[in-house]
């Protein structure tokens, strides 16, 4: 098993720390990777380019795992509706 670390900063709250991935194999230079920041828990993305080969991962390090965007959401038409005209005003 290989691991990889980088430190990453949460885009919302600023705070810095540290990231930690395990792989089987070398990095894909296209993969993503997501962590949760653990001041606030925002979802954080990052690219592998950032992480390095490392012996062991740093005390404390914040687990990664690969990012795999949610599937689209099939948006439902809105209903029909009503609008009332001079025409239709009585009705």
């Amino acid at each position: 098993m290989l691991h990889f670390s980088a430190q990453v900063r949460c885009r919302h709250c600023d705070y810095p720390f540290f990231v930690c991935v395990h792989t089987e194999g070398p990095l894909d230079s296209r993969t993503q990777y997501a962590v949760r920041c653990p001041m606030n828990n925002s979802h954080i993305v990052f690219r592998s380019e950032l992480l390095h080969h490392v012996d062991c991962c740093p005390e404390g390090a914040t687990e990664g795992h690969i990012y795999r965007p949610a599937p689209p959401v099939a948006v439902q038409p809105a209903p029909p509706v009503a609008v009332r005209t001079a025409k239709n005003a009585d009705i």
